[in-house]
């Protein structure tokens, strides 16, 4: 949260999410014939995008309400993070299995098979893996074959849509979010330090003796000595000495 402190909460998503982007962009150039090695820095800036964008966000959700309510921004903040996973899952799955199934039926309706088959094989990857296994032979690797690049495709289609989707966010998160102020953990710290300093101000007038300092406070200023403490303490004590001496010196 240093980051955040230093530079703000808007510049700091917009990083995150730009990184998330770019790593999508990157994940979409995998090919069938990639390693692991090929898919590593995509995976490297996903994550640490993911890292700078998640807690500013929290933090603004949890920081924008009152603390007597900071638990209808925590429910605010976990139900929009499980909306936000749900509709990920559903609609980039949605659009990988779609591309999948639309590059395997053409190529599956020139062999006979049972229907059993047929949505085993396009219903996932590794069903069509296991009937390629089952089968072996040229046909057995052909049908592998097209398979991995049929899922390479829709794994391509998704995560293009989804570095369009994080991208615009992003741009909306550089138009609307604010940047963060002061938390009010922060602003009471703050308080509490001018309370401070101010006492010992006070407390450095008064050894001093400050009759300015004291009427631009609004309390009045009281009598000093050459010494700089003050008189009245010596003033009340003579008039109580003249007082008594008056008595005893009465018939």
């Amino acid at each position: 949260m240093a980051l955040v402190r230093r530079v703000g909460t808007k510049p700091v998503v917009f990083a995150g999410m730009g990184l998330i982007a770019g790593g999508l962009v990157l994940l979409a150039h995998v090919t069938v014939h990639g390693t692991y090695g090929d898919a590593w820095p995509a995976f490297v800036m996903m994550g640490a995008g993911t890292g700078l964008a998640f807690a500013p966000c929290t933090d603004s959700v949890m920081g924008s309400v009152p603390p007597a309510q900071a638990g209808v921004g925590a429910a605010t903040n976990g139900a929009s993070l499980q909306t936000g996973g749900a509709l990920g899952v559903g609609v980039l799955g949605s659009l990988l299995n779609t591309r999948y199934e639309d590059r395997l039926t053409p190529v599956l309706h020139h062999y006979a098979m049972p229907q059993s088959i047929f949505h085993l094989i396009t219903g996932s990857l590794g069903g069509a893996l296991t009937v390629a296994h089952q089968l072996g032979g040229p046909l057995g690797t052909g049908l592998a074959a097209v398979a991995r690049e049929a899922f390479v495709s829709g794994l391509d289609l998704a995560v293009t849509v989804g570095a369009i989707v994080v991208g615009a966010a992003a741009l909306v998160v550089l138009g609307v979010l604010p940047n963060r102020g002061p938390s009010p953990q922060e602003a009471l710290a703050s308080g509490v330090e001018g309370k401070s300093e101010l006492g010992d101000v006070r407390e450095t007038a008064g050894a001093a003796g400050a009759p300015g300092w004291a009427a631009q406070a609004g309390t009045p200023a009281e009598p000093s000595t050459p010494s700089g403490r003050s008189a009245l303490p010596a003033l009340v004590g003579a008039a109580q000495t003249g007082t008594e001496g008056g008595r005893e010196e009465d018939p």
